[in-house]
């Protein structure tokens, strides 16, 4: 029984904290809603108000925004603790300043079309097609019109086709030229972007190991990005808007070649040659490679494996072996391990190499074709 009558007289002492909670309009003129606070002016002051809302929203409710009037209420009576609480009667005016906030200014950036892709022939494979653009720049809206005969502001770091090479079916679509690539493993990022002016311009990075975007000038917005990796001679869609990702192993690529005297000819046949040799030898170049396809240097361990067939592998760490060498000291991206055929009595068999490198496994191997004394083929 207390514990009820307990509740019931907290109940009653609740309603009148909010009978004679005191309350005000106010003018909501900031909104955080990382701390879920309002900052409120309120009638006949400057001063600014920090009120509270609830952290249960999930959203802003529609009264809730700068420049609206709003209720503030001092929650169960606590003058300390300002809450905004719903819609106010009437927006109340400063004692001096502005009434209202200032509005505020939409997001700059493209509105409407904005597509940069690579142009297609006869243009230069280094050309990009710009199509027709609204943006918004500082609350303004502008429109590229292609068709308007806007031109393209000549700086140096941007080319045009000359007009009698532009396809005649584009729409007047713009063709800026991206210049050429730096030399690999340098790489750039170049910007295109548009101003105010209503002209397009290319900003060009600067080559580096670690490219870095450069900086959007002031009054303009981003078209694109365009990653221009070394050495690469055309511009692909896959480059435009994307990121540079840290070198990494992913490819190793094989290539077989003589050995002195004895001839790997172009289907990689090693010919049978007991005149000349009982032991002939060829050599395997390994090349290490990075996802961008460019020979990759590194601190590497590497280990040929025959997988089957015959004959017996070599580096120059291991010797020779007929079954696995390793290899951890190079100067270059590339070493040459070499293979030499048995050209026995007993029936050989032709061998399958594998190379791993510290746990990375390429997907394919190399087979060495060897060819019988009567110029077929050993299985």
């Amino acid at each position: 029984m207390r514990l009820y009558e307990g509740k019931r007289f907290e109940r009653q002492l609740g309603r009148r904290f909010r009978r004679h909670a005191e309350t005000r309009d106010g003018i909501v003129w900031e909104i955080d809603e990382n701390s879920k606070i309002v900052q409120c002016k309120i009638q006949g002051s400057d001063e600014y108000i920090l009120c509270h809302y609830p952290r249960n929203w999930q959203t802003l409710p529609s009264w809730c925004k700068r420049g609206n009037a709003v209720r503030i209420t001092h929650k169960g009576g606590m003058r300390s603790y300002f809450e905004v609480t719903g819609n106010g009667r009437s927006i109340p005016s400063p004692v001096e300043g502005p009434t209202l906030p200032n509005p505020e200014i939409l997001y700059n950036g493209i509105l409407t079309g904005g597509l940069v892709e690579t142009a297609e022939a006869p243009l230069s494979c280094r050309a990009l097609s710009v199509g027709a653009t609204t943006y918004r720049i500082n609350g303004v809206t502008y429109t590229l019109d292609m068709d308007g005969g806007l031109s393209v502001m000549d700086d140096g770091n941007l080319g045009l086709m000359d007009s009698a090479s532009w396809l005649m079916d584009t729409g007047g679509n713009l063709y800026p030229l991206i210049d050429a690539a730096p030399v690999a493993p340098l790489s750039r990022y170049d910007l295109l972007v548009v101003g105010t002016d209503g002209l397009i311009d290319i900003i060009k990075g600067v080559a580096s190991t670690s490219p870095v975007m450069p900086n959007v000038p002031a009054d303009h917005i981003k078209l694109a990005s365009v990653l221009v990796l070394g050495d690469e001679a055309c511009i692909e869609d896959k480059y435009i808007d994307s990121l540079y990702e840290d070198r990494k192993l992913t490819q190793i690529t094989y290539e077989i070649s003589q050995h002195g005297a004895y001839v790997i000819n172009e289907n990689d046949e090693f010919e049978w040659l007991p005149d000349s040799h009982d032991y002939p030898e060829c050599h395997l170049t390994v090349t290490l490679r990075d996802q961008y396809g460019w020979p990759l240097l590194g601190d590497y361990t590497l280990t040929l494996t025959k997988w089957i067939g015959t004959g017996e592998i070599y580096s120059s760490q291991s010797g020779w072996d007929a079954d696995s060498v390793s290899q951890w000291i190079f100067a270059s991206s590339s070493y040459e391990f070499s293979y030499k055929r048995d050209q026995s009595e007993s029936p050989e068999i032709t061998p399958i190499l594998a190379v791993t490198v510290e746990g990375f496994i390429e997907g394919g191997a190399q087979r060495i074709q060897l060819l019988n004394v009567a110029g077929g083929k050993i299985p």
